[in-house]
């Protein structure tokens, strides 16, 4: 029983001997994320909205409000950020300067130096860390239940062991040990009920001094900038007047020359097709002659050999490789013997690549013949 009376007294020290380096860390990560929300920029879908999250919420409630007002990638700052080990106010004082750096380097990251809540989020982080303290201001706030839970203990103590003694020598069936450890849980369960009460209002205190900061800190930062404003001279702004409509007026001289371009392009396309439609399709398996195709080479359709398509337009024509898979795996292992009296190559055969057209050749009939006046430059890919 005596065991438990005294374990009563030293749980409630063991629960609140700690530092406040954890609520500064807390609210250190809160500013940092408040201050990106105001980065219009990275995060275009940003509400810009008051963060209500307290110690007591937890992180969980950081990362909510960054999934749920457009701050992509902020979850993982989070849980990157929670994980520092935080012990004293050099480690403290580590971690700002860390996040601080993480957040203002890089080619992006340093114009957030130049955001207007800029220095307000600096002078708040820098005020959490110079508001590191070796004790707990919760443990401070409990110390007098603390006190009150030992004094009923050192009362109770003496009652244990006189009465324990009592016991041992006359085996009474008292009941008072019992209401000793019923007092000592009872004062143990107060102090813990006091701790969670403390813990809420100290997270609220610093929240709320968190908001302040941030806001005086933009008063002081607009008044600065209202002290150097001096009389406005318009003829700078003229002058970007005049040049940004000079731009607008070539912009729409170019936008014409382009229109005028696309056009005499749909004409050129536009007679191409109805040429083409008059045009005889036929196909060829390979150049006989060696440098053209006989008459009895040429077939009217595809039967999955004939590798040349041939447009005849009357005593001319044009011939490019054909496009169906069958002809093209049936010629390329063979691509220099089909393919070289008739053809330049762009590139060398590459094995189960695609023959590409990259310029027609053409083709004069002389006869019943079709002869080969320029060749096709054809590409593997």
């Amino acid at each position: 029983m005596k065991k438990c009376i005294l374990l009563a007294t030293i749980i409630p020290s063991m629960l609140f001997g700690q530092n406040n380096a954890d609520t500064l860390k807390f609210e250190i990560i809160k500013a940092s994320i408040k201050f990106l929300s105001t980065d219009n920029k990275s995060f275009p879908k940003s509400s810009g909205k008051v963060i209500s999250c307290t110690f007591r919420d937890g992180y969980d409630c950081l990362k909510k409000y960054c999934k749920n007002n457009g701050l992509k990638g902020g979850e993982i700052k989070i849980d990157v950020w929670k994980k520092e080990i935080v012990n004293s106010k050099e480690t403290l004082e580590d971690m700002k300067d860390k996040i601080l750096k993480e957040l203002t380097t890089g080619t992006v990251a340093k114009e957030r130096l130049n955001l207007s809540g800029f220095g307000a989020y600096k002078i708040a982080i820098t005020q959490l860390t110079t508001s590191f303290s070796e004790h707990d201001p919760q443990a401070e706030a409990l110390n007098s239940d603390i006190e009150n839970t030992k004094s009923i203990t050192e009362i109770i103590n003496p009652i244990v062991v006189e009465e324990t003694n009592l016991n041992n020598q006359n085996k009474s069936k008292s009941k008072l040990p019992l209401f000793a450890f019923l007092f000592s849980f009872l004062a143990l369960a107060l102090s813990v009920i006091n701790f969670f009460k403390g813990s809420r209002s100290i997270s609220k205190k610093y929240s709320t001094n968190t908001d302040i900061q941030l806001l005086l800190g933009e008063v002081n930062e607009l008044k600065s900038k209202l002290a150097q404003k001096q009389s406005i001279d318009l003829t700078p702004l003229q002058n970007s007047i005049n040049k940004i409509e000079n731009k607008i007026y070539n912009l729409e001289n170019q936008f014409r020359s382009v229109e005028l371009e696309i056009d005499k392009d749909d004409y050129i396309r536009l007679q191409s097709n109805i040429s083409n439609s008059n045009a005889q399709i036929v196909f060829a398996k390979l150049p006989d002659l060696g440098n053209g195709f006989s008459s009895s080479i040429i077939n009217s359709s595809q039967n999955g050999e004939q590798i040349y398509e041939i447009e005849i337009h009357g005593d001319k024509a044009t011939f490019t490789l054909s496009e169906d898979l069958s002809a093209q795996k049936y010629v390329l292992p063979e691509a220099q013997n089909y393919l070289s009296s008739a053809c330049d190559f762009i590139n060398q055969p590459i094995k189960g690549s695609r023959i590409v057209t990259f310029e027609k050749g053409t083709l004069l009939k002389m006869g019943v013949n079709w002869m080969i006046q320029s060749k096709a430059k054809i590409e593997f890919k």
